[in-house]
């Protein structure tokens, strides 16, 4: 039970609703252009101990942990960070210019003073181990500790109850001087405005004065009013994020304020709204898809607008040049005849039924069919004369559907990259099968998706309409891969002895994935405000939803390298007895006896 309850403040940022104005924050000037706050592990203990990371962590793997950090748990410094955790911390960072560079970032332990004694000792063995000095020196009754470094001064003290770390290029008395006589966080409209949150429990906050790290990122560089101009960043004016619990999940919001008009890349979010039924029938074993309304053409625009006003004349006229001799070969405009032909939605899945691995599919909406069926003609004639006949596209039909398939002269490609135009969708597929399977699951002859249990509790937690949405389901991939882990283990008990390390307390897979269910990540936008929720279970997890392709790649990898290694030696072989088989000479025959 040591580690686990202590490994809270490593895995996650566990704690409660801040007031409007705590202790930490009378040190953050109300020109902090980014704050951070999360409350420790001592408060919402009982709110986390209900959740899917609290299980899977504490209860599955606690034995585990507990058995590798026995002795890590009875270090003193383990135990300082331990009870330092239980406070939580707030940052705050403010630029004052870019150049010549003049910035503090001021990070305040609460509650923490009667720590100071161990943690500076800590921070004073860092200093002679980076070969620097440290002073200190008297102000309003702190003692305050510093170092300097090439204009860089790294101070500490306590101030009351807390521990305050400081990295600034002001020299630390005048850092503490201007601290006594600015005006506080509390009169920052975007801390109030964070304060005022109440849709859930919070463990954690922040925010990012999007307009003031603006102003400053102009003096980079000449280019970057202008860059930030087209880009249409001017029409953000704040971000902020939550994180707290949501029954099981692990809730975060994040909070774009950007009123319209828009223009540039905020003008590409303001999608139009769509609900899963929108959507075409999914595999019924799908274990992530994601879709979201994009104006690819707009995207085009964007940035070769951005390249134009930017780059060197010389450059742009180049990339015009390149842009019309590509049109040219393929015979057609991508930006009219594709990009135009093309609707805002995209969804992209991976599925099982397809083909036993790399079942990835996209689907691109379709605005105009006869204008894109038309280009996509004109396109596969022209990617065989560009590559010089090293790409070949065969066209058949599958269920009355004409599939386009492309053959790639390349060694170690295995992909057949194959498209299709069906029911208002552009298919496209690492292999022929994937569009198959999206052809007959159209036309009702195999099954669709349907939610499961998990899934719609996942689902029921997010609103029905969004700009974007993204689904993963984990458990598939911790059964695949974490079924594995006891070999692993084997091999470290077997290889290291002296660890000693028990296999029979790596918890078995379905008793993790048991805790398990579906992440889902959508955006809204109301016109005013850009919002992206997410609940999960285990972040990290998350990346096992596609582990039969990372289960391929390995095999891919491995294969090709073995392969190569044989090839080698083989070579190696044949070069050293000059392309003859190494097959050894008989030996000679023995001498016969004269006498």
């Amino acid at each position: 039970m040591r580690f686990r309850s202590g490994l809270a403040w490593t895995v996650l940022l566990v704690g409660g609703l801040a007031p409007a104005q705590e202790a930490p924050e009378r040190l953050f000037s109300a020109d902090t252009q980014i704050y951070f706050r999360w409350d420790g592990t001592a408060t919402q203990r009982a709110a986390f101990e209900k959740t899917a990371l609290h299980k899977v962590v504490f209860e599955e793997f606690g034995p585990l942990f507990d058995s590798l950090t026995a002795k890590l748990t009875r270090d003193k410094h383990t135990q300082l960070f331990r009870k330092l955790a239980e406070q939580g911390c707030a940052l705050g960072v403010e630029f004052r210019n870019v150049s010549p560079l003049e910035f503090e970032t001021i990070l305040v332990l609460p509650q923490a003073s009667q720590h100071a004694e161990a943690l500076f000792e800590l921070l004073r063995q860092a200093i002679e181990r980076a070969g620097l000095e440290a002073d200190k020196f008297q102000s309003g009754g702190r003692e305050v500790h510093y170092a300097e470094k090439e204009g860089l001064y790294l101070a500490w003290w306590a101030d009351g109850k807390d521990l305050v770390l400081s990295l600034s290029t002001d020299a630390p008395k005048t850092m503490l001087s201007r601290l006594s006589k600015r005006p506080g966080l509390d009169q920052n409209p975007h801390f109030r405005q964070l304060q005022e949150y109440r849709e859930f429990a919070t463990t954690a906050r922040g925010y990012a004065d999007i307009p003031a790290l603006l102003k400053l990122a102009e003096q980079l560089q000449p280019e970057m009013p202008k860059a930030i101009e087209i880009l249409g960043l001017r029409d953000l004016k704040t971000y902020q994020f939550h994180m707290g619990f949501d029954g099981p999940a692990l809730r975060t919001v994040a909070i774009f304020d950007a009123p319209g008009p828009r223009k540039g890349l905020l003008k590409l979010l303001s999608g139009k709204p769509f609900t899963l039924a929108d959507l075409p029938r999914l595999p019924p074993e799908i274990t992530s898809f994601d879709a979201t309304s994009l104006d690819l053409g707009l995207l085009y625009d964007i940035v070769l607008d951005l390249v134009g006003q930017l780059a060197p004349p010389p450059e742009v006229e180049q990339l015009r040049q390149q842009i019309s001799d590509i049109n040219r070969a393929l015979g057609i405009d991508l930006r009219s005849d594709l990009l135009g032909s093309l609707g805002s939605r995209i969804v992209s899945y991976h599925s099982k039924s397809a083909i036993s691995l790399l079942g990835m599919t996209i689907l691109l909406e379709i605005k105009d069919e006869a204008k894109l069926r038309q280009a996509v003609t004109q396109l596969t004639r022209g990617c065989e004369k560009l590559s010089d006949g090293k790409v070949r596209v065969r066209t058949s039909t599958y269920r009355n559907v004409p599939l386009h398939s492309l053959y790639v002269e390349q060694e170690e490609f295995p992909f057949t990259p194959t498209f299709a135009l069906h029911q208002g969708w552009l298919v496209v597929g690492l292999y022929p099968q994937t569009v198959q399977d999206f052809i007959l699951r159209q036309k009702g002859e195999l099954p669709a998706w349907v939610p499961d249990a998990a899934m719609k509790q996942a689902l029921n937690r997010a609103p029905k309409a969004f700009t974007a949405v993204s689904v993963s389901d984990p458990r598939p991939g911790v059964l695949t891969l974490w079924g594995l882990a006891p070999i692993a283990g084997a091999m470290v008990a077997n290889n290291f002895p002296q660890l000693e390390f028990d296999v029979g307390l790596i918890p078995h897979s379905y008793a993790v994935a048991r805790h398990l269910f579906p992440t889902v990540s959508v955006t809204t936008d109301d016109g005013k405000t850009i919002r992206l929720q997410n609940w999960t279970a285990v972040p990290v997890l998350d990346l096992l939803a596609e582990s039969d392709t990372m289960m391929l790649w390995l095999m891919m990898a491995s294969t090709s390298m073995l392969g190569r290694s044989v090839g080698g030696t083989f070579e190696v072989i044949e070069d050293r007895v000059g392309g003859v088989p190494a097959v050894p000479p008989p030996p000679p025959p023995p001498p016969k006896d004269r006498r």
